[in-house]
């Protein structure tokens, strides 16, 4: 029984969290994200290298980025990833973070917040397309059902 009303909860919760995304692409890195319902633009850099988007209320920040492929390669941007997070005091979770070849997740955390982030690679292999997003702890339970359909909706788009 327990698991009947499981599944009926999570069914009649799918088209919740399916309703409200929209699709932002971002042509000067290469890249393609869905923004979950309630998140709109809150800021963007000049060359369109990085769209900042906020929800209504909270203190969640979502921001898709991208770079210049590094001269060593994406394995090298993963690095550069690891790096400035360690800087900015986050502790990476090996248990929810991976590296792939072509893309990479990383999960960390520190005192009061949250960092889902993942990256891949765009333009033919010459740039770097990522999504971030940062939240405080007492928002995790509204926040964590967005990031597997977040991370799954960054896609290469274009050649550049």
């Amino acid at each position: 029984m327990r698991t009947i009303l499981s599944l009926f909860f999570v069914t009649m919760a799918l088209p919740v969290l399916a309703a409200g995304w929209s699709t932002q692409a971002a042509p000067s890195i290469g890249a393609q994200v869905e923004i979950p319902p309630g998140f709109s633009e809150a800021g963007s850099a000049e060359n369109g290298a990085r769209l900042t988007f906020k929800p209504g209320s909270g203190a969640a920040v979502l921001t898709l980025w991208g770079m210049q492929m590094p001269k060593g390669g994406f394995e090298e941007a993963a690095r550069m990833a690891m790096t400035r997070l360690a800087k900015g005091q986050w502790t990476v979770d090996p248990g929810g973070s991976a590296y792939y070849g072509n893309w990479y997740i990383v999960d960390a955390s520190r005192p009061g917040g949250h960092l889902y982030e993942k990256a891949i690679v765009t333009c033919d292999g010459n740039a770097v397309a990522a999504i971030s997003m940062e939240y405080p702890d007492a928002e995790k339970p509204a926040i964590w059902p967005l990031l597997d359909r977040l991370g799954t909706s960054i896609t290469a788009k274009g050649s550049c």
